[in-house]
């Protein structure tokens, strides 16, 4: 696991954790980012709070004025700390190749047809 201050302003933080291999299990992801950023709050700004969240699933640091927005993309999670209500996203960009989506999207009729398959 690698960590990675992205960018810092005077009111948020932006961190990068980067894993070897994707992290499929949300459980997993969910116990990973909130144990990061449990320790980035101890070790970057004297917090050590646990974790809560709201009803929705919101991430917060209760008794603090603190925001935290959390975002995963296969073996990334991108996590936003501020002292202001703040919304982050990540995504991987991922190329799919079509010939390799033909079983997923065509019926076995369909895979036999002759007919030429546009080149996209």
């Amino acid at each position: 696991m690698d960590i990675k201050l992205l960018d810092r302003g005077m009111d948020y933080s932006v961190y990068l954790i980067k894993f070897k291999k994707n992290i499929e299990n949300r459980s997993d992801r969910s116990k990973i980012s909130n144990s990061v950023i449990e320790k980035i709050l101890a070790n970057k700004f004297k917090i050590k709070s646990k974790i809560c969240r709201t009803h929705t699933g919101k991430p917060f640091i209760q008794k603090e004025n603190i925001f935290i927005s959390i975002s995963y993309s296969y073996k990334y999670i991108l996590v936003c700390i501020s002292s202001v209500p703040v919304g982050i996203d990540i995504e991987e960009n991922r190329f799919y190749y079509p010939r390799k989506c033909y079983n997923l999207i065509l019926t076995a009729g369909e895979r036999k047809c002759d007919v030429p398959l546009v080149k996209i």
